[in-house]
């Protein structure tokens, strides 16, 4: 995250809000309504490059368990995390939304 805080210290805070907020804005929505943890699945997914395995025996869940949730992280953000030009939208979000979390724009 080192390099994510050197260019936040360049950017406007609005701007990388609003990114973050249109990617996984929704799945940010229904973890703090349901208490459901998504969007730590999906830092945890990302963490183990895809592999499902290693990600299910992390997040202590069976495989259809980590399956029903990608499928739901998906839908819920309308976002394709298996191809590469959603893994980067969605990795760069989680990135702005953590490091707006830490210093607390």
């Amino acid at each position: 995250m080192q390099h994510v805080l050197l260019f936040l210290q360049r950017a406007d805070p609005s701007q990388l809000v609003s990114y973050y907020e249109t990617v996984i804005g929704a799945l940010i929505d229904y973890d703090q309504r349901q208490d459901a943890q998504l969007l730590y699945t999906l830092q945890i997914y990302f963490e183990h490059n895809g592999n499902l395995n290693k990600t299910a025996k992390q997040l202590n869940l069976s495989l259809p368990g980590l399956r029903y949730r990608i499928e739901k992280i998906e839908s819920l953000i309308s976002v394709d995390i298996k191809t590469g030009d959603g893994r980067f939208q969605c990795q760069l979000a989680l990135q702005f939304y953590y490091a707006v979390q830490a210093i607390h724009f």
